[in-house]
């Protein structure tokens, strides 16, 4: 996304970006960590969300940021009470209170609903176990302390648990591994 990030942080301080058809770039996409591996898949859902809140400006950021997270909540209480298959993108809609086509101004379709879900999840447990991370507590205490920071967690997290345990086999499968990466390297913490 750093040229989403480039483009968006250039037109915040009103310069053009310019859509020219016949250009030729010559990019080796993931070059690095490798095509559809799961550091790639799982730093392109996380950057994409990251690109958004860093660069979106404050009043445009309070306009949205409710709309898109009260959708992310409601989409999960219907994928946790009713199930990833039987939940359809009518029913988002009207509990969120919006039309269809207002919904699509959010995400692209209920695959990418349930990809920001479980992705979300993942990197809020990964971001639990970096905040453990940095207080250098000793092997004892470390876990101690991880495991008061997820009890915490989970407590308000049952429904996100549930599409995560239930649902992730409906992600594509490079999505899937990068979660099940992630949940690796989340339970990992918890055994060094």
């Amino acid at each position: 996304f750093e040229d989403v990030d480039l483009a968006f942080r250039l037109r915040l301080r009103g310069h053009r970006c310019l859509y020219v058809p016949d250009a030729v770039v010559h990019h080796v996409g993931s070059a690095s960590a490798g095509r559809g591996s799961d550091f790639s898949v799982y730093h392109g859902h996380r950057n994409l969300v990251w690109a958004f809140w860093k660069n979106m400006p404050a009043p445009l950021l309070v306009r949205f940021l409710p709309h898109h997270l009260a959708l992310n909540l409601i989409s999960l209480g219907l994928f946790a009470a009713r199930g990833y298959t039987a939940a359809t993108m009518n029913e988002v809609a009207a509990a969120c209170g919006v039309s269809k086509a207002t919904l699509y101004h959010y995400v692209r379709d209920k695959h990418d609903l349930l990809s920001q879900i479980a992705f979300g999840h993942v990197s809020r447990l990964e971001q639990l176990v970096a905040g453990v991370a940095v207080l250098q507590l000793a092997p004892e205490a470390r876990l101690r302390e991880l495991i008061t920071r997820f009890m915490r967690a989970y407590a308000s997290a049952e429904h996100r648990h549930r599409v995560l345990t239930e649902d992730v086999k409906f992600l594509s499968e490079r999505e899937r591994d990068a979660v099940l990466a992630a949940q690796r390297r989340v339970v990992a913490a918890f055994a060094d």
